[in-house]
């Protein structure tokens, strides 16, 4: 039986915060990259599961994980294909058409992936001045999905 991502994010918050003080969400707060709202097709999906959002906190703590040159294939409207280093493999999303549209989008040819995470980072933004561009970050998952929250 599957569970549903609130089910799951009940389970995950109580283990994770059990015994551990407030964060500071100024303190986490991305500085070294722009991150852009992904437009949803899925109608407000806020489920932070593997193949749904990125959660900003996850985005800051992951950023400096190592990332690979990747070339991204569009399999169905909720699987893709990975080629990274000398490894090809099967991702899904819940909203493959966002991850489509960023891939056309892409500037300086910056698609890159981090196994480590499963995040996606697709450059949409030239670099200006002291501004680093922005990133369509996408949060992959390896099995099946866990139903979007609404």
């Amino acid at each position: 039986m599957t569970q549903g991502c609130s089910q799951l994010k009940m389970r995950l918050r109580q283990k994770s915060w059990q015994g551990r003080g407030v964060l500071n969400r100024n303190s986490l707060k991305p500085r070294s990259f722009l991150m852009k709202k992904q437009e949803s097709s899925s109608k407000g999906c806020i489920c932070y599961a593997p193949g749904h959002n990125v959660h900003w906190i996850q985005a800051r703590v992951r950023h400096s994980e190592p990332r690979y040159e990747a070339l991204v294939e569009i399999l169905t409207e909720a699987r893709l294909r990975v080629h990274y280093l000398d490894q090809v493999e099967i991702y899904s999303h819940h909203n493959v058409l966002a991850i489509q549209e960023n891939l056309k989008k892409v500037v300086l040819n910056y698609i890159k992936f981090s196994p480590t995470s499963s995040l996606l980072y697709i450059q949409t933004e030239e670099p200006t001045g002291r501004h680093k561009g922005a990133f369509a970050l996408h949060y992959l998952a390896k099995g099946d999905l866990f139903q979007c929250t609404i």
